[in-house]
Order: structure tokens, then sequence, then C-alpha cells
């Protein structure tokens, strides 16, 4: 009996000098710091990534119901602005790395877009859902819906939108700037003159990649009015492609996709 007193005593005082030694603090701003913040399932919440993405996937189901001109979509998407306010988190599956967080979804339009939509309107409570993808290239995104968003966008009479008054910063008067984007209109589903990554630049300099773009929303278009819920997929395959440095690469996995798109 006095033995286990004994060491229970020891083990007591070993475990009181161990929490009065506090370890050392990353200095704010390392990478170490940064990676850890990364990986916190709260951070993932409010992460600018996930309020992008929650922002171009209320776009795409603006997209299905819509007949407006594509340019004229892809402008106000990129020209409006996505905040996420009162964010939540919900649940963590340890399992399966996945967060659940809730939030208000805002999107502010640019200035020419203004008249169509008011203050209040392209605002939604939404639930949404992230965990990496099984290949490790990035995270994969779910949302239950975007309330009203995507039919207010969808239905909206998009020629109404003011272009030139939303950051335009091209000259109409210039041919050197007219023309030459005007010839890369079309070359891929999205507008080559928002183009702003590697990627997207290799894709619309090369009018092959262009075609297999074209062939390829087409044909995801197709594959998500007959399952709406294969949105993550085409997530999870857009991490991927993002990570081709060359056209070799974008070919093979353009080809891939398109293939597994028809099936």
């Amino acid at each position: 009996m006095k033995k286990l007193m004994l060491a229970a005593s020891i083990a007591a005082s070993f475990l009181s000098a161990s929490c009065g030694d506090k370890a050392p603090t990353p200095p704010a701003g390392t990478d170490e710091e940064i990676s850890a913040v990364a990986l916190q399932p709260n951070a993932r919440c409010i992460a600018p990534e996930t309020v992008e993405q929650l922002k171009t996937m209320a776009f795409d189901a603006a997209r299905r119901l819509s007949t407006a001109d594509p340019v004229r979509m892809n402008d106000l998407q990129r020209q409006s602005i996505a905040k996420l306010e009162m964010p939540l988190l919900n649940a963590h599956d340890q399992t399966l790395d996945r967060t659940t967080c809730s939030g208000r979804l805002r999107i502010e339009v640019p200035v020419g877009a203004r008249s169509l939509f008011g203050p209040d309107d392209l605002v939604a409570d939404v639930t949404y859902s992230m965990q990496p993808a099984a290949d490790g290239t990035g995270l994969v995104y779910q949302v239950d819906q975007f309330g009203r968003i995507p039919g207010l966008i969808g239905y909206a009479d998009l020629s109404q939108f003011n272009q030139s008054r939303s950051g335009s910063s091209a000259p109409a008067t210039a041919p050197s700037l007219s023309v030459q984007p005007s010839a890369s209109v079309g070359t891929a589903s999205f507008d080559c003159r928002r183009a702003r990554t590697s990627v997207e630049q290799m894709i619309c300099a090369d009018p092959g990649l262009g075609e297999l773009d074209r062939q390829m929303a087409a044909a995801y278009a197709r594959r998500r009015q007959a399952q709406p819920g294969s949105g993550s997929e085409q997530t999870a395959w857009i991490a991927i492609r993002n990570t081709c440095s060359d056209t070799g690469c974008l070919y093979k996995v353009y080809e891939d996709r398109i293939g597994q798109l028809s099936d």
C-alpha cells in the first residue's frame, strides 16, 4: 500500500512539473502556425477559398436556370463579391475529416447590375460541408441549397447589366484592346479575357484545349441535369486539373474527364 502511495505521489509531482513547463509558441506568421490554423475545422468555415467556392457554386446553380449570355454571366460572377456572415462550425467528423458549417451568404453585385437586384435580394442562410479529396488535391465542397439566390440571378435580364459601369478598364475606342479579346471569346467555356491562373491562360492560348474545355462543359451540364448531386465530383476534378503545369497534362485530364462524363 505504501509503495502504491509513493508511486502516486511521484506521478503527481511529475505531472505538476510538466504542466508548469509550456511548450514554445511559434512566432506569429510562421509556417508552423499558419499550417496549424489552416487545418482547424473552424478555420475552414471562414477561409477565403471557402467563401469564393460558395459564390462559384451559387453562380453554377444560377447558370442551370439561365438563358442569358454566358459572357455576361461570367462577368457578373467575377465582379461580384461574396461575404459570409455569422459563420458557425456545426460539426466535424474526425474519421472523414469532414467539416460542416452554416452561415449567411451575401453576394454583392457590381454597380452596373445593382438595378437588377435589391440590396438584400442575394442573401441566403446556407449549410455547407467540406472534406479532403480522396487524391489529396484539395477540399471537396457540398451545399444543401442557396435559397433564392440562383433563381434571382438565373432569371435576371442580364442584357441590362451595364458592364461599362462595372470597372472595365478597356477603352471601347482602342482597336488593340477591342479586337484581340473578342477573338478569344468562345475559345473556352469561360471568358478568356478574365483568365487569371496559368492553367486558364494555357487553355485560352491553345485552340485544341479550348475545344476540349467546351466539350467537357457541355458534357458536365448534361450530367448535372441527370445527376444534380455531382457537383463535388466536378470540384475535385478541377482541383486535379489545376495541378497541371503543361498542355500535355491538360490534354490528358480533359480527355479523361470527357470520357468519364460520357459513360
